[in-house]
């Protein structure tokens, strides 16, 4: 094994009253017989760059945990940066208080720069105070890679919510095969609804006001235990159900869009 950051290294087996350190410029390579014999005791839990990280430091993370406050924007400091941010710069931030306004970071004096979530600017009342947001800096603005997961996405114009999950488009699209079809609703940022999703829409039909869900087969995004073959749905109940072969007869369809 060998320490990745050999910058500077203290032997605890050197006497105490020496008080001495030792530069190492190389790789320190731990080779004993047992796990016990392969590693370096006696360091200090320093997250300084210019000191070797301790597998305790490591692990917590502390090294990387950004606490921020508000203050017309979130304010916050690392010691483990000794400069301002710099492009790839990866932190982990305790979200504050919550506030309704849009998010700007200002991290050791840099900024403030807009957080952006998920192609939108984030907003504080998005984030529940004390969760743990992974931020990574791209030279001009702060980027959250993950999110709440009950923060749920609105549905896309002139679509109907059928629950938290989903939503669908109120009526069926012309004939195509089933290739057309999901290149369609892909290039929408949508997909073909699933059978089971055309199956909770249309017992809803007349309450959300969903049209044509039972006057023609539609295509979905289920395969069957048949090479080729795809399931459609919906020619006379909400349950009746069959396969098709997808190179066979174009059928309607209609997209749906995970919330």
């Amino acid at each position: 094994m060998k320490v990745l950051r050999p910058l500077f290294l203290v032997f605890a087996a050197i006497p105490l009253a020496l008080n001495a350190q030792v530069v190492v410029n190389k790789p320190v390579v731990l080779n004993g017989l047992t796990p016990a014999d392969r590693q370096a005791t006696g360091l200090a839990l320093s997250s300084d760059p210019d000191r070797v990280m301790t597998s305790g430091v490591e692990q917590a993370g502390s090294y990387r945990v950004v606490l921020v406050s508000n203050n017309d924007g979130w304010v916050g400091s690392s010691s483990a940066l000794s400069t301002a941010p710099i492009p790839g710069t990866h932190v982990l931030i305790t979200a504050p208080e919550t506030f309704p306004g849009l998010v700007r970071l200002n991290l050791n004096g840099y900024g403030p720069a807009w957080v952006m979530a998920h192609g939108d600017t984030l907003r504080g009342d998005d984030v529940e105070p004390g969760s743990m947001l992974s931020v990574v800096f791209d030279g001009t603005v702060f980027h959250v890679l993950n999110g709440r997961a009950d923060v749920h996405r609105e549905c896309p114009a002139g679509m109907v919510a059928i629950s938290e999950q989903y939503c669908v488009e109120p009526n069926e699209r012309p004939a195509a095969d089933v290739y057309a079809a999901f290149v369609t609703c892909a290039i929408e940022n949508k997909r073909v609804c699933s059978w089971s999703e055309f199956y909770v829409a249309c017992t809803r039909r007349t309450e959300l006001g969903l049209q044509n869900m039972l006057n023609d087969w539609e295509w979905t995004n289920n395969a069957c235990n048949e090479d080729n073959s795809v399931r459609v749905v919906g020619a006379s109940t909400c349950e009746a159900a069959s396969t098709r072969l997808g190179t066979g007869p174009a059928a309607n369809f209609r997209c749906c869009y995970s919330r």
